[in-house]
């Protein structure tokens, strides 16, 4: 549990392994580089242990899969203009909004149109 939520006197999380530090390593090289810099071994143990290290990770990577996962197909993501939020998103996010208990933020097309137009854009 984080010093702040103790000193708010916050309820533990459930989550067992919270403390625990975890790594996403996406160039298991550059990793491996940087855990040797990070122990300072000298120049000959050092090279030895970018590739053990390296070789550990990719092999972990590799017989686990845990490699991005391509789109899946039946998801199409679509880029529309401002103007062209309209009424059945409005629809849409007060199904969402009256399905779930927790704290959301206003998504109703005005607001949106709002949030990310660029003020004192003339179009481009």
């Amino acid at each position: 549990m984080g010093k702040i939520s103790r000193s708010f006197k916050s309820i533990t999380l459930p989550q067992p392994e919270y403390e625990s530090v975890l790594f996403w390593v996406l160039k298991p090289r550059s990793f491996a580089q940087a855990v040797v810099r990070k122990m300072a071994l000298n120049s000959m143990l050092a090279r030895t242990g970018e590739i053990v290290i390296s070789a550990l990770v990719a092999g972990d990577k590799f017989l686990r899969r845990r490699w991005p996962q391509p789109p899946s197909p039946c998801i199409s993501v679509e880029e529309i203009e401002l103007d062209q939020i309209g009424d059945e998103f409005e629809t849409l996010w007060n199904e969402s909004y009256s399905e779930r208990t927790q704290l959301l933020a206003d998504r109703s097309p005005r607001v949106l149109r709002w949030h990310f137009e660029m003020p004192g854009d003339k179009g481009s």
